[in-house]
């Protein structure tokens, strides 16, 4: 397929998405007016129209349903959420519109990148991977090599992941691309474990750190950072389970990383660890180390932090 026409299947797909219902005459006007109409077509022609539907079903399982009986409209299931897949295609939006594209200010891609089309294609055919990989030990730099199976990609916070059985090791895990030198090919062949859930893997987990077991985590909110929980909650497991004016208590059913300690250290002194008693004890422990950074001495008493 060209990049032309995954140009128009990302285009037709945000177009619909972002819209909601949308009739046939609309998309032709916007389709019209776009920039990447370059053939300087009247409209989506309509057989080009039910040919990239059945693309995106094909290639997305995203099926672009009509509402006939209310005004022939086009649509696709609000409980959907394509934001991630439009978002990594946006180089493709921007194509051919250079004023565009200088306003549109994204993070850069890391340079690991490189390495997913190899994975992705290995992933596909159950083509067993030969990975330099760079590996630092006692500080010392070293290179390792080994064979893996690919089973997923995953992306958090920017970097690239890949979940993998490998050769040095029996067992599921989670290497960094940033970490990767080399990927090639290699003439083995794996099967993809049946039953086996990507998101079932990282369930009751932050990000890709599984070092810790899932248990509660309690904390309490307050100011307008409530309503941005509320809004944006941080994990699947997020629970309100207190509401007052100013301020709420809410649940996760995560292991409590680092990584999730500095999601919620992002918010500040508007959120506060309840429980456990030892992810609460890592912020008061890093927030003493940071007093002492800054010349000033904090002494924890009881449930209170003094300055002396």
């Amino acid at each position: 397929m060209t990049p032309s026409l995954y140009t128009r299947l990302i285009w037709l797909l945000g177009t619909i998405y972002s819209s909601g219902p949308i009739s046939k005459q609309e998309i032709d006007r916007r389709w019209l007016e776009s920039p990447l109409n370059v053939d300087h077509e009247d409209g989506y022609e309509a057989r080009s129209f039910h040919r990239h539907k059945e693309a995106i079903l094909e290639l997305f399982g995203i099926d672009i349903q009509c509402d006939r009986k209310h005004g022939h409209v086009y649509y696709i299931d609000s409980s959907k959420d394509l934001s991630s897949l439009i978002q990594s295609f946006m180089p493709l939006l921007l194509q051919g519109d250079k004023n565009l594209a200088a306003r549109v200010l994204a993070e850069p891609a890391p340079a690991s990148a490189r390495h997913l089309p190899a994975i992705v294609e290995a992933m596909r055919q159950g083509v067993v991977l030969q990975v330099t990989h760079r590996s630092t030990i006692n500080s010392h730099l070293s290179t390792l090599n080994y064979f893996l199976m690919p089973y997923c990609l995953k992306q958090f916070q920017g970097r690239w992941y890949v979940v993998g059985r490998s050769s040095k090791q029996d067992e599921l895990k989670v290497y960094a691309l940033d970490d990767i030198d080399r990927v090639r090919w290699t003439a083995k062949r794996f099967k993809f474990p049946r039953g086996w859930k990507p998101n079932k893997h990282f369930e009751g987990f932050f990000g890709v750190d599984r070092s810790l077991e899932p248990e509660t985590v309690t904390v309490r909110v307050t100011g307008k950072t409530v309503q941005r929980f509320l809004e944006h909650p941080l994990h699947p497991s997020q629970r309100l389970t207190e509401k007052g004016d100013d301020q709420a208590v809410f649940t996760f059913w995560l292991a409590p990383t680092r990584d999730f300690a500095e999601a919620l250290r992002a918010y500040g002194s508007a959120v506060e660890v309840l429980s456990p008693g030892t992810f609460r004890q890592l912020f008061i422990d890093d927030t003493q180390w940071q007093a002492r950074n800054y010349g000033m001495n904090l002494h924890y008493i009881g449930e209170q932090l003094s300055l002396f």
